[in-house]
């Protein structure tokens, strides 16, 4: 069977290659592993650790210790002057910058190898599980009915020294299908010159220009379900000069693209005066009934990651798409791809495949403990339990080894003999005033259940631990809809009531007199798009722009707390 977005590709390859390589999860891990070590025997790195002498998964984890980004950093700057084989001896394609808005951007290579598998697991193993959600015997192409995708990834990069292309991993794989020619453009609805800007532009003008006007949208797909989100979001708010263009058939004068460009697309423009009829119908009705099964008829799945920080996008996102079936993507970072969502509309469930990498498991519960070797701490993959919780290690194809993610997983099931796994929280990100440790799940939950008590729409939220006062005590900011119609004491009774029944430690601590009162902040509309636009304008990578939970610096402080609602 032909891939609908790769050239010459077969995407049943990879779901029956995890089904089969999940079945002997153990062998097949250890001879990805052994295999990784004994290629990059002669790298820098290998011969520092003593990889040539590894006969055995054992020989590794005695030689190897766990490893953070500062122990590639040196390497890294040094491939990235032009020096080969010191972590990796597989050919780097490009590097990429992580996300800047939980610390320090990194740049982390990404190999041949590593997108390669990037592109078969996220996209073809994806497209083959939508294509047995509807009908096992039916032909992709016509689960699809020959129509379009409303991509919404970043796809843009930037040189390094003249050397390496830098960007995100979310572009890097189209960047990557482009020079080898497998893309079919013919897939998407936006042209080839939104696909890969070359320059900056209005990009969710010009995607929403193109797609509205597509009758034979099948599938919105991004990276993660916020960025879905923001799109529609924008949609909402500016469908009339939108269906304005579309009926005149130009590009509008009012947003960011180049003159040339912008010639250049409108030729290829024109009047649609029915299509246009068609979706100001549709939006005059209103969005109280999910609007994007009602503009896009044939309609058939949206993709993106989800889950964990991610879910309050979740909640609003299905107010516009209502029961059209979600795809939950990947479980990936810059680092590697770790494996894909086990099911259409099944969230928080990803399957660690074994042959992307070898993982390994902290106990969540010693992270914090300066008193445990986490070395001997860290379990394998036949040790660890349904229901608890582990930060994994991921050795991988870009020259990471025993690298520690941050990611906090809990294990929830198997698949055949391969782990499934929900993303709970980053390991830095917990609160933690004086030992009562909250992680972002618990404080998700109390946001959701203030929520549901008010009767009130929270955009989004983040946390400021106010160690000002005494005794310090949690500030919880919210973006809102509306203010719920009781008082602010009323409110921060209400939150502090909460992390009471959330967390028990919270509860002794407010008891002793360690911690004061929660307090609630209700944010202006339009703040957290608000702080990604900054990040844009000050030139940081934004399209992996992660949730803002924690106000753990200045620059953050200043930002939310002067958009509270006075």
């Amino acid at each position: 069977m032909e891939s609908i977005i790769i050239k010459n590709w077969g995407p049943e390859r990879a779901i029956d290659e995890l089904n089969e390589s999940s079945r002997h999860y153990e062998s097949v891990a250890d001879e990805t592993l052994l295999n990784i070590i004994r290629d990059n025997k002669d790298t820098e790195i290998g011969k520092k650790f003593g990889f040539g002498e590894v006969k055995r998964v054992g020989d590794f984890l005695n030689n190897m210790p766990l490893t953070t980004y500062d122990d590639y950093r040196e390497y890294v700057e040094r491939e990235i002057e032009g020096e080969k084989n010191l972590v990796t001896v597989y050919p780097i394609k490009y590097f990429m910058q992580s996300s800047g808005t939980t610390g320090t951007s990194k740049f982390i290579p990404m190999t041949e190898q590593a997108v390669r598998n990037y592109a078969r697991y996220s996209y073809e193993y994806a497209y083959e599980n939508i294509r047995r959600y509807y009908d096992k015997n039916l032909d992709q192409k016509e689960v699809l009915r020959e129509g379009r995708i409303l991509l919404i990834n970043e796809i843009r990069y930037r040189r390094l020294n003249d050397r390496y292309k830098c960007g995100l991993v979310s572009g890097a794989m189209f960047e990557w299908l482009k020079e080898k020619d497998l893309m079919e453009y013919s897939r998407y609805t936006s042209p080839k010159e939104v696909v890969f800007p070359e320059e900056e532009m209005d990009m969710n003008y010009m995607k929403l220009r193109y797609a509205l006007e597509a009758r034979d949208v099948v599938a919105i797909e991004g990276v993660y379900v916020h960025q879905i989100l923001n799109l529609l979001y924008y949609m909402h708010n500016n469908w009339k000069f939108l269906v304005d263009d579309i009926e005149k058939g130009i590009i509008s004068d009012s947003i960011q693209i180049s003159q040339e460009l912008k010639k250049k697309l409108s030729a290829g423009l024109k009047p649609n005066p029915e299509r246009a009829a068609e979706l100001r119908s549709e939006f005059e009705k209103g969005f109280d009934t999910p609007i994007v099964p009602r503009i896009w008829k044939n309609i058939k799945f949206v993709m993106g990651i989800s889950g964990g920080a991610f879910n309050k996008y979740m909640e609003k996102l299905k107010g516009y798409i209502g029961k059209v079936p979600y795809h939950y993507f990947i479980y990936a970072a810059s680092e590697g791809i770790y494996g894909p969502a086990l099911q259409v509309d099944r969230p928080d469930n990803y399957i660690l495949a074994p042959n992307l990498g070898y993982f390994e498991f902290i106990p969540a519960d010693v992270l914090d403990d300066p008193t445990k070797d986490l070395k001997r701490e860290i379990m394998q993959s036949k040790d660890i339990k349904v229901g608890e919780k582990y930060e994994f290690v991921y050795t991988g194809y870009s020259g990471f080894y025993r690298y520690r993610t941050g990611d906090v997983l809990e294990i929830v099931g198997y698949y055949n003999h391969a782990p499934i796994i929900k993303f709970c929280y980053r390991s830095k990100q917990t609160v933690n005033i004086a030992g009562e440790k909250m992680d972002m799940a618990s404080i998700s939950d109390v946001v959701e259940k203030f929520q549901r008590k008010y009767d009130i729409s929270v955009g989004d939220f983040c946390i400021y631990m106010d160690t000002d006062t005494i005794p310090a005590r949690y500030n919880v900011l919210m973006e809102v809809d509306e203010v719920p119609a009781v008082s602010m004491s009323k409110c921060d009774r209400t939150i502090d009531s909460l992390f009471k029944e959330i967390n028990l430690d919270y509860e002794d601590c407010r008891n002793l007199g360690e911690i004061g009162p929660a307090i609630v902040y209700f944010l202006e509309k339009g703040t957290f798009e608000g702080y990604r636009c900054l990040l844009m304008d000050s030139g940081k990578e934004v399209g992996q722009f992660k949730p803002v939970r924690i106000l753990d610096d200045k620059q953050k402080k200043d930002y939310f707390f002067a958009h509270i609602r006075h």
